[in-house]
C-alpha cells in the first residue's frame, strides 16, 4: 500500500460495537468474544484486503515504476509476447529489461532497454524524472537488448553524456556510428562519478558476460548495478520470488556460465562491499540478506554441485 500510495480500509460487517456512547466515568469496554461466524467474516475481509493490496502494487508495477529507495528506481520493462529468450530459452514468465534512474544534484539512467519496447521505456523514464532533464547515461552493458535505444535516449536528452567503458565505445560505434562521440565518457576499474549525495564505483567486470562490461557500486545506499550478474528469467509483474534459485541458475548456466573464472573475479570484489541491494539488467531486484544470492552464484561459477547424486546426460540420433 505504501508503495501505491494507497491505503486500504476494510469493514468487516457484524463486528461493530453497539453504539451507545463513550463509556462511563472513563471505564474501557471489556472487548466481547467473537462468535465463529464473525470471525469467518473477519478472516475473510483480510484475505480480501491482501488481495486488493497484491492488485494494487502489481498495478503500480505495470504502470512502469518500481521504487527501490527515494531517490533510486526501476523503470523498466515487462514482456510476456516473448516465448523464448534469444530463441532457444523457455521463459514461461516473461521477461524484465531493467533500467534504473538515480536521483540526485546530477541525475543517472542506467541502461536503455529492448528496442521493441523503446517507446514505454522512455514514458516510464519520464514519469520519474517529471520536469528534469538526465546528465548521465550509464551504459553497463552493450547487448542489443540493454542498448538499442542509446541513440533515441541522446536525441531526447540532447545535453546528456554516456559514461562507459574503453572497450564499450567501439562497440557503440560499430551500433551508431560517430554522432555521439563528443558526448562519450569513458571510466575504468576503481573511478567514481559524483551526482551530489551519490556517488557511484565503477568496477571491472569483463567476459560477466561480453567483454566491455561495468558494474557500478552505489556507495552511500549500498546498492550493486550487476550488469546481467544476479540476473533471471521472468518478467518484474509477476511474483517470482519463490523460483528466483529455478529461474537465475537456468539463466546463469544458459547466459553466463562458461565464464565462471570471470565471475569468480567480480565475485571477490564484491565480497570486500557492503551490499544492500543488488540491481540486475533482467529479473527482480534483490534486497534483504543477500548471503543465498552470493552462495548460490559462488557456487554456480565453481561448477559445484549444489545436491550429492548422480548425473547421467544422454542422447539420442
Amino acid at each position: 500500500a505504501a508503495l501505491c500510495g494507497k491505503m486500504v480500509l476494510v469493514a468487516a460487517p457484524g463486528l461493530e460495537q453497539p453504539r451507545s456512547g463513550p463509556p462511563q466515568g472513563g471505564a474501557l469496554r471489556r472487548p466481547r468474544r467473537l462468535s465463529v461466524s464473525e470471525l469467518r467474516k473477519a478472516v475473510w475481509c483480510l484475505i480480501c484486503a491482501e488481495l486488493i493490496l497484491q492488485q494494487s502494487v502489481i498495478k503500480c508495477i505495470i504502470r512502469g515504476m518500481i521504487k527501490i529507495s527515494d531517490n533510486i528506481f526501476n523503470v523498466g520493462v515487462n514482456d510476456h509476447k516473448i516465448k523464448f529468450f534469444e530463441g532457444q530459452y523457455p521463459v514461461p514468465f516473461g521477461m524484465a529489461y531493467n533500467s534504473y534512474v538515480i536521483l540526485d544534484e546530477k541525475i543517472a539512467v542506467t541502461d536503455t532497454v529492448d528496442r521493441n519496447f523503446g517507446h514505454e521505456w522512455l514514458e516510464n523514464l519520464e514519469k520519474v524524472l517529471k520536469d528534469r532533464q538526465p546528465d548521465y547515461l550509464i551504459v553497463h552493458h552493450m547487448e542489443p537488448d540493454h542498448s538499442a535505444n542509446i541513440a533515441e535516449f541522446l536525441n531526447k536528452y540532447s545535453s546528456a553524456k554516456v559514461v562507459l567503458s574503453a572497450v564499450a565505445v567501439n562497440i557503440l560505434k560499430a551500433y551508431f556510428g560517430d554522432a555521439f562521440n563528443a558526448r562519450l565518457q569513458t571510466v575504468k576499474e576503481g573511478d567514481c562519478l559524483e551526482l551530489g549525495l551519490h556517488t557511484l564505483r565503477f568496477i571491472g567486470a569483463p567476459m560477466v558476460h561480453w567483454p566491455e562490461v561495468l558494474m557500478s557500486y552505489e556507495t552511500s545506499e549500498k546498492v550493486l548495478f550487476s550488469a546481467d550478474g544476479f540476473g533471471s528469467f521472468g518478467a518484474n509483474d509477476v511474483d517470482t520470488e519463490e523460483y528466483w534459485d529455478d529461474e537465475a541458475r537456468r539463466y546463469y548456466y544458459g547466459i553466463v556460465g562458461k565464464f565462471g573464472t570471470q565471475v569468480l573475479n567480480v565475485l571477490k570484489k564484491a565480497a570486500a562491499l557492503e551490499i544492500k541491494t543488488i540491481c540486475s539488467l533482467h529479473g527482480p531486484v534483490l534486497t534483504g540478506d543477500l548471503s543465498h544470492h552470493l552462495e548460490e552464484y559462488t557456487k554456480w561459477a565453481s561448477y559445484e554441485s549444489e545436491n550429492d547424486g548422480v548425473f547421467i546426460p544422454f542422447t539420442s540420433v
